[in-house]
């Protein structure tokens, strides 16, 4: 049974495309948290909630700063996902 969902999980995994999607995440994540951190940023300014726009800065900027390397953070996160689902 093992093996069968195994085989399952690799084939619908390769046949919607996610077989790249991790290394694509990977290498563009900071982008991603860049973006929604100034995005918040500029909420909490509209909002005159300075406290909150600098704890935003903080976040946004120690989350930016893991994943500059992939390899540190998101590549072990990524293989025990792998792990965990099977694949």
């Amino acid at each position: 049974m093992k093996e069968l969902l195994n085989y399952h999980i690799s084939v619908v995994y390769g046949d919607i495309g996610l077989s790249n999607f991790w290394s694509t995440f990977q290498t563009n994540v900071k982008y991603i948290i860049f973006a929604a951190t100034l995005a918040f940023m500029i909420r909490e300014w509209k909002a005159k909630a300075v406290g909150k726009m600098v704890m935003t800065f903080i976040v946004g900027s120690i989350l930016f700063a893991l994943t500059l390397n992939p390899e540190t953070v998101l590549q072990p996160i990524g293989q025990k996902l792998m792990q965990m689902i099977g694949a």
